[in-house]
């Protein structure tokens, strides 16, 4: 009974030194599990200076440029290398802000981004360059089909990597709004801006602070060839119903919003953006600007099955922010170049250029445009090829006399005979 009586204790005895265990184990792992949740835990954050607001802002704001080719043959020929990399082309430039991110349906391990921008920035049909904050620039083709001659018309595969919310007018105004959703791939991760998706009548008020963001084009006859992102402070002076040319309902007074800025976000003091800026109030006044309204962007893009970010704001867009603005937010003459421009002296251009006006072999696009750097299937390679070696050997025979044409077929009549007395004597 006695060592019964204590076979029953060690038992007790045993339960509760595994209790004990089980409980030091399980405080063990709540205190390496803590710090990790902890760590994990603030994906949101409120903005708490003007800093944060730049932060944002720079690590959501993109530069759009048409990429690879110059404006037109013509006007290109006209220019200088010293033009371009003074930026005198970035007047076709302009900004743009990263509002949506999705998986790439291809399974390539790639993202798909959707970028707010104004519907003039992305007018012409042209393979446009997108700059993120990490001084990669993205192709997003958003070029027509080649014309060949004497070959079918192609489809027209990258009509739907821009969406527009306006059309031109004969009289150069805008039918509806000046806005449009550019997109493009890539396997890198880039921050989101938050939108607002409810109660957007009241989200943005008369006498709110606000930031205009964007990529302004360097004045003209300016010595500095650099291009700096600017973050422009203001107050909003009214919002209103959507004006008839262009949709802009958005109007404040800010810091100078210049040329190159349209399509850039406008933020509010919680890293929001509530509008699309797109036009200077005044001519020659860059301080005053229109916007397209956050409500009027929701509307027309949630239309599209584009899945906004709605707030509060990812505290990593505040961090990447921070960590790489100095680089993010500037972009040298040469940087501009290489990425996007080829000037009418390089070789390639002027290859191209010859080969068109000389022997007409090289098709245009329908914008007048060569785009040298443009890629090109096997397919499209040679019908080019096989149509300049067919004007070659057409400029060529009608170059030679008839009398000379006969001289050169009776000598090589001459030389078979030879060849073949040769051959006889062997």
């Amino acid at each position: 009974m006695f060592k019964s009586g204590w076979k029953g204790l060690g038992f007790v005895w045993v339960a509760l030194i595994i209790a004990g265990l089980a409980v030091m184990v399980a405080a063990a792992s709540l205190s390496f599990a803590a710090p990790f949740y902890a760590a994990r835990a603030p994906l949101v954050a409120q903005v708490s200076n003007i800093d944060d607001l730049k932060a944002i802002a720079s690590a959501t704001t993109v530069l759009i440029a048409p990429n690879f080719e110059p404006v037109d043959a013509k006007t290109a020929a006209a220019q200088t290398r010293e033009d371009f990399e003074r930026g005198s082309r970035l007047g076709r430039a302009g900004s743009g802000v990263i509002v949506a991110r999705e998986n790439y349906s291809g399974g390539s391990g790639s993202y798909v981004y959707y970028v707010l921008t104004n519907f003039h920035v992305v007018e012409p049909r042209a393979i446009y360059g997108i700059r993120t904050f990490d001084k990669e620039v993205h192709p997003a083709d958003y070029s027509p089909p080649p014309r060949i001659p004497g070959q079918p018309e192609r489809p027209d595969l990258t009509a739907g990597n821009v969406k527009k919310f306006g059309t031109r007018r004969p009289d150069k105004n805008i039918e509806g709004f000046d806005l449009a959703v550019i997109k493009f791939e890539s396997e890198k991760e880039y921050p989101v801006a938050a939108i607002p998706v409810s109660n957007l009548n009241e989200i943005v008020q008369a006498g709110e602070d606000i930031l205009v963001s964007g990529w302004p084009t360097p004045p003209a006859g300016s010595t500095d060839i650099r291009r700096t992102r600017q973050s422009s402070l203001g107050k909003v002076e009214a919002a209103t119903s959507p004006a008839p040319s262009g949709g802009y309902s958005l109007a404040y007074d800010a810091e100078p919003v210049g040329v190159g800025m349209s399509g850039g976000p406008v933020f509010n003091m919680k890293g929001e953006v509530v509008g699309i800026h797109g036009a200077q109030q005044r001519v020659n006044d860059p301080k005053g600007g229109w916007a397209i309204h956050v409500r009027d962007i929701v509307e027309k893009v949630s239309g599209e099955n584009i899945s906004l970010s709605p707030p509060p704001v990812n505290s990593s867009v505040i961090s990447k922010g921070r960590e790489n603005m100095a680089q993010a937010d500037n972009l040298s003459a040469q940087e501009y170049r290489l990425a996007f421009d080829i000037s009418p002296t390089d070789p390639e251009f002027q290859a191209l250029q010859s080969l068109s006006e000389r022997f007409g072999c090289v098709a245009l696009y329908p914008d007048g445009t060569f785009r040298p750097r443009a890629p090109q299937t096997r397919g499209e390679a040679a019908a080019d090829l096989n149509a300049c070696l067919n004007a070659l050997l057409e400029s060529y025979s009608a170059s030679i006399p008839a009398v000379t044409r006969a001289e050169v077929s009776s000598l090589q009549q001459s030389i078979k005979a030879l060849e073949q007395e040769i051959q006889d004597l062997k």
